[in-house]
């Protein structure tokens, strides 16, 4: 009855807080005025093969980014994952995550994520080609997660992320929460999942750069320029609103199906249908496929992203389980992305 209670009490907060992001949902104007987009670019091969379909089924490291309450239906005692992302215009983008299973208490978890820009020229009116100096932005991301088992079939988890910038000598930093729910019905069958995501605190950017000296028309001639700061604006955080669902459906004894389906609402973005497939023998061999189709793009070749594929292997060897995966998703305007993870379990 305990847990009753807290399931439903966490039912209840979710449906508040989904309603008030539904009421305050963006307009066609408020598109792409969201900052940290950052906390958007998916983290995982697995869940990317599927192209984050995965919601319902996403379970240990792999589940932090999609649903954290996925973390709970790891049956590891602590698991190690890094990932690392070739992402457009020659960004790249690492990730590192640890867990932890406490028993009753439940399950724990720290990630770390970062983008690598590279060494930028620093030009001026004068220099247009570059002043010999260089400069390279920080964008990280440290997440906390705390996941539980409510009973053997509903699971709860939440995320809470401090979002970090600078470029230069100007930063900025916020505050995100994702809170997920996921229902396993079993080994087959079908697997539900919500998630509320990147709901928190504006940004806004701030620095020494921004400090000017300035002449006041008031003053008479001759009087010396007067310290002034910039103020920037500040800006939401890209909420998203997730429902998902999959079903496994077991071909024969060693080869299981996997189908997958996500509804992304974004709050300062184009709302998303997401799709994958994804087969397994003997749960080592893993073959995945997703498509991504945007209804309020006219025609899904118009966006940058529409489909994935990716595979996997995971095998244990002397307790320890270890599991390599790779996805490709193709870009229009730019070079394909690419994801390769490695993740151990104890």
């Amino acid at each position: 009855m305990k847990n009753w209670k807290i399931i439903n009490i966490g039912l209840i907060i979710i449906l508040i807080l989904g309603l008030y992001f539904d009421l305050h949902a963006g307009s066609p104007n408020r598109r792409g005025t969201a900052a940290a987009t950052e906390l958007l670019i998916p983290i995982g091969s697995a869940g990317v093969g599927l192209n984050g379909s995965t919601l319902a089924k996403a379970h240990g490291l792999d589940a932090l980014f999609w649903n954290p309450a996925g973390l709970a239906r790891s049956t590891l005692t602590s698991e190690v994952m890094f990932s690392n992302l070739q992402y457009i215009a020659d960004i790249g983008v690492n990730y590192f995550a640890v867990s932890g299973n406490l028993g009753d208490f439940g399950y724990i978890a720290a990630s770390l994520k970062t983008l690598s820009f590279g060494d930028i020229e620093v030009t001026t009116i004068d220099k247009p080609e570059g002043t010999g100096v260089t400069y390279s932005p920080t964008y990280m991301t440290i997440g906390l997660t705390y996941a539980r088992r409510m009973t053997d079939r509903i699971f709860f988890g939440t995320n809470v992320k401090l979002v970090y910038e600078s470029i230069q000598r100007v930063e900025a930093s916020a505050f995100a929460f994702d809170f997920g729910l996921q229902y396993k019905a079993g080994e087959t069958g079908f697997n539900f999942g919500i998630a509320l995501k990147n709901l928190g605190t504006k940004i806004r950017f701030d620095g020494p750069d921004f400090e000017r000296f300035v002449n006041d028309p008031n003053q008479p001639i001759g009087f010396p320029p007067q310290p002034y700061v910039i103020r920037t604006a500040a800006f939401d955080l890209p909420t998203t609103l997730e429902l998902g669902l999959s079903y496994n459906y077991a071909l024969a004894t060693e080869h299981l199906l996997s189908l997958n389906t996500t509804f992304v609402n974004n709050n300062y973005s184009n709302d998303q249908y997401r799709f994958g497939v994804e087969y397994s023998y003997n749960n080592i061999i893993f073959l995945r496929g997703g498509y991504l189709v945007s209804p309020d793009i006219p025609g899904t070749l118009e966006g940058i992203f529409d489909f994935t594929f990716g595979a996997g292997i995971q095998y244990h060897i002397s307790g320890i389980e270890m599991a390599v995966d790779y996805a490709y998703r193709p870009a229009k305007f730019f070079n394909a992305n690419q994801w390769f993870t490695v993740r151990l379990g104890f």
